[in-house]
């Protein structure tokens, strides 16, 4: 195992979701990003997700890069209390990264499921 995503449900339709990729030699490999679109994948076509959103530590640079620069996150909230920023997808940016995990893997998940 290298790390783990979870997805907690604050309502029906919005999730927050947490990525950590604990093993060094799989971090910068896409494996977070793997990960993670597979997880906004099941979370918007089976659960019925429509907005997720996920606290960075503003000292976790790559994540930071991962959720607002590769895959454009928006951030919505800052905590400086925390040292942690909260960004959100939803609608065109959720879509996006859905489509990106729906084309890779996911039809060979539905023949298992």
């Amino acid at each position: 195992m290298i790390g783990d995503v979870n997805l907690y449900f604050t309502t029906p339709t919005r999730a927050e979701i947490e990525l950590m990729i604990a093993e060094p030699s799989a971090r910068t490999r896409r494996e977070g990003f793997a990960a993670l679109s597979l997880m906004l994948w099941y979370a918007t076509t089976r659960l019925g997700g429509q907005e997720v959103f996920a606290r960075v530590s503003d000292k976790n640079a790559p994540s930071l890069r991962l959720f607002r620069d590769k895959i454009g996150w928006v951030e919505t909230e800052r905590s400086e209390f925390f040292g942690e920023t909260t960004l959100e997808a939803r609608g065109k940016v959720l879509d996006k990264v859905v489509r990106m995990a729906d084309g890779a893997v996911m039809h060979n998940f539905d023949e298992v499921a």
